[in-house]
C-alpha cells in the first residue's frame, strides 16, 4: 500500500469570509482505508465534497489536490467521476421517485461499456440482496438502511478505483449500522481505497488503516486507526472514554 492514490496539501476552503478549512493535508495510498474523524461542524463533509468536485465552494478553494497523479482541485464533479472516483454523499440522496434499478443504472453513467452494466448490477445485488427483491420499487419507499445500501451499490456501478463515503452511519438503527460496517469491511478486504468520514469515530477506526482527527478545518491528530484508537486525547474527545 505504498502507491498514494490521493494527495491533498495545504487545502483552504472558504464559506464567504469564514474559512472552513485551514490548509490541511493528507493523503490515501492504494487499497487502504482511510478514515477522517471528528465533531459537528469540523470539516470532514466540506473535505469529501471539495476532493469529489460537488462541492458549491471550489471558486473559493486553495491548495492542490492530486488523484492519479493528476490535478483536480478546480475540475467539476463529472470530470472527477470520469477519472475514477465515486462519492457516496451524507444523507444518501437517492432518486426517490425512480426505482432501486433506475438508481443503480444511473451509477453506472460514466460506464463506456453498456453491456456489462447488467453484470454490476448482478454484482450489487449479491452483495445487497434486500436490494434484488425491492429492485422495480421506487426508492423513496426504501428504508434508511436499504436507501443506504442502495447509495453505496449505486457509487459501486462506476467500478470506481476510489469510494468516498461520507457519513454512512446517519440515520440508521444500531443493527443496521453494524450491518452497513460490515459491507465496508468487506470492500476494504477485496482491496477497494476507501475514504471514510463518520461520526461513530470508534466503528470508523475498527475498519480502517489510517485515520485524522480533524477540528475546526484543521488537522488535529493522524496516524494508524490502532494508534489514534488509544490516543487519550482523541478518546476523551470522540470515543467516550
Amino acid at each position: 500500500m505504498s502507491d498514494s492514490i490521493l494527495e491533498v496539501r495545504d487545502l483552504k476552503v472558504y464559506y464567504g469570509a469564514a474559512r472552513a478549512l485551514n490548509g490541511i493535508s493528507f493523503n490515501v495510498n492504494e487499497g487502504e482505508v482511510v478514515t477522517i474523524i471528528g465533531g459537528n461542524g469540523a470539516g470532514k463533509s466540506t473535505t469529501l465534497k471539495t476532493v469529489s468536485g460537488v462541492s458549491e465552494l471550489l471558486k473559493t478553494v486553495e491548495g492542490e489536490i492530486t488523484f492519479l497523479g493528476k490535478r483536480i482541485e478546480h475540475k467539476a464533479a463529472h470530470v472527477i467521476a470520469r477519472m475514477g472516483m465515486a462519492h457516496v454523499p451524507e444523507g444518501r440522496r437517492v432518486f426517490s421517485q425512480s426505482t432501486v434499478e433506475e438508481n443503480l443504472l444511473l451509477g453506472g453513467y460514466t460506464r463506456p461499456d453498456r453491456r456489462s452494466l447488467q453484470a454490476s448490477i448482478d454484482e450489487v445485488y449479491d452483495r445487497f440482496p434486500v436490494l434484488r427483491e425491492r429492485r422495480n420499487q421506487s426508492a423513496g419507499y426504501l428504508s434508511g438502511g436499504e436507501q443506504q445500501m442502495l447509495a453505496m451499490g449505486r457509487g459501486l456501478m462506476a467500478r470506481p478505483q476510489f469510494l468516498l463515503l461520507d457519513e454512512p452511519s446517519l440515520g440508521l438503527a444500531p443493527l443496521l449500522v453494524a450491518e452497513v460496517f460490515e459491507i465496508i469491511r468487506t470492500l476494504a478486504k477485496e482491496g477497494t481505497t476507501i475514504l471514510l468520514v463518520e461520526q461513530l469515530a470508534n466503528l470508523a477506526l475498527d475498519v480502517a488503516d489510517r485515520a485524522y482527527v480533524l477540528e475546526t478545518g484543521t488537522i488535529a491528530a493522524e496516524g494508524t486507526a490502532a494508534d489514534i484508537a488509544v490516543d487519550p486525547k482523541v478518546r476523551a474527545a470522540y470515543l467516550g472514554a
